[in-house]
């Protein structure tokens, strides 16, 4: 008979850059400590020559060896096309290029050091927006100071595996704290120059037999987003100053128009039937259009320090501050109402109001937040990570419970819980 057929040769398995040597850094950030101290991590980028010389173009270039004419050629083509980006960036912000960024180039290699506790991993990744984007994931082993290290590539909040894309170049243990240096090409961690990116790190268990992070590993991993700017070495947190200033506009406003009630009630203004109900009206009006300014004020925030879902986070703030305000009239004698010369029964209807917006306000989270999600039958139901889905989820429906029953039973018979 015929010989059997021959199966093709198995491939061997994809190695890692060899991103051994490289030139001198071209900048340096920080140690930045993070999660709570779980957590540290800084980066150098080492640039590349645009030919195979090892001389430097000035005091800030750096040289990258390597051993053949084709990966030169290579990194020409990639150089173009890298100039060609950010010229049409520049191009659509108006802007002039800041000073290196002419220089920067796509076989630029990242250097990240990371450090975390023995028996976690420490993870970083450049990411738009969700999980979307490269990462790096490294741990060490503590017997013998092993590195572990996995490259992955994220679609919304799933990872997929990916060919080896890092280098290790060094690691070590000192007592519960591992260090581990990882290299990567620039084009490969999507770092730019000349702009503000979202980072985004994260810290859990992992497994070394495996060689892969335990994503959600009994709820120990924890997760952060920062803004920087990977080729003049800064980590950004100004955004927090535009969450004070919506803290302070809502407490001024809210405070001022208190005042102006209080004037009244001090100067014995009294106010008749078709001007109480125009107070009424505007006192509804102005709460509304707090809670939007708070709402907006923070959604800037958010989007200025490139955190995930910016309008679904902002939503959230605006049910928050709706809270602060539901439980106003419950108690029969409120300092507020005792101040404006009002009183429990008349403070009732804004008691819905505010309920009302409450259950508005965290309807329209949810969605935002849910309408992210891969698969939010299965991810809503689901108790994992900092802040588990389900826990919004049964909050919700509690909230919508409360409300209910507001609107259909409690509303008629209110004055019963009253007594003297």
């Amino acid at each position: 008979g015929a010989p059997p057929p021959t199966l093709p040769p198995t491939p061997a398995p994809p190695t890692a850059p060899d991103l051994s040597v490289a030139g001198s850094a071209r900048v340096a950030s920080p140690d930045v400590p993070t999660l709570g101290g779980r957590m540290s991590f800084a980066w150098r980028i080492l640039r590349a020559q645009p030919d195979n010389s090892s001389a430097t173009t000035n005091t800030t270039n750096a040289s990258i060896s390597h051993s053949n004419n084709s990966t030169a050629a290579r990194r020409h083509e990639y150089q173009d096309e890298h100039h060609q980006q950010h010229d049409g960036r520049r191009q659509q912000s108006g802007g002039s290029a800041p000073s290196g960024e002419a220089a920067s180039h796509p076989d630029d290699v990242i250097e990240w050091t990371l450090g975390a506790r023995v028996g976690e991993y420490a993870s970083v990744g450049f990411s738009p927006s969700a999980m979307n984007g490269p990462m790096v994931t490294c741990t060490v082993e503590a017997a013998s100071g092993r590195p572990f290290c996995s490259d992955w590539m994220g679609v919304g909040l799933l990872m997929t595996y990916m060919p080896p894309m890092s280098h290790v170049v060094n690691a070590s243990v000192a007592g519960s704290w591992f260090t581990v240096t990882v290299r990567q090409r620039v084009r490969d961690a999507r770092a730019e120059a000349g702009r503000k990116q979202r980072l985004i790190v994260a810290v859990g268990p992992y497994d070394t037999a495996a060689n892969v992070p335990l994503q959600h590993g009994g709820g120990a991993t924890d997760r952060n987003e920062l803004s920087v700017d990977a080729y003049a070495g800064r980590v950004f947190d100004d955004a927090w100053v535009l969450h004070v200033v919506a803290g302070v506009a809502v407490g001024v406003l809210a405070a001022g128009f208190i005042g102006v009630g209080a004037v009244l009630n001090f100067k014995r203004i009294v106010l008749g039937p078709r001007a109480s109900r125009a107070a009424g009206v505007a006192t509804c009006v102005f709460f509304v259009v707090l809670v939007g300014l708070y709402t907006v004020l923070n959604y800037a925030a958010y989007a200025t320090g490139l955190k995930a879902q910016p309008l679904g986070r902002a939503l959230g703030d605006g049910a928050a501050v709706c809270l602060w305000f539901v439980l106003y009239p419950v108690p029969k004698h409120a300092g507020v109402a005792q101040l404006l010369g009002s009183s429990y029964e008349r403070a009732v209807p804004y008691h819905l109001l505010v309920g009302v917006m409450v259950f508005v306000m965290a309807t329209a989270h949810l969605i935002v937040i849910a309408v992210k999600m891969p698969d939010p039958g299965r991810e809503l139901f689901l108790w994992r990570g900092e802040h588990p889905a389900l826990a919004g989820f049964v909050a919700w429906a509690l909230l919508a419970v409360i409300v209910g029953s507001s609107l259909l039973l409690r509303r008629g018979g209110v004055l019963v819980f009253r007594l003297p």
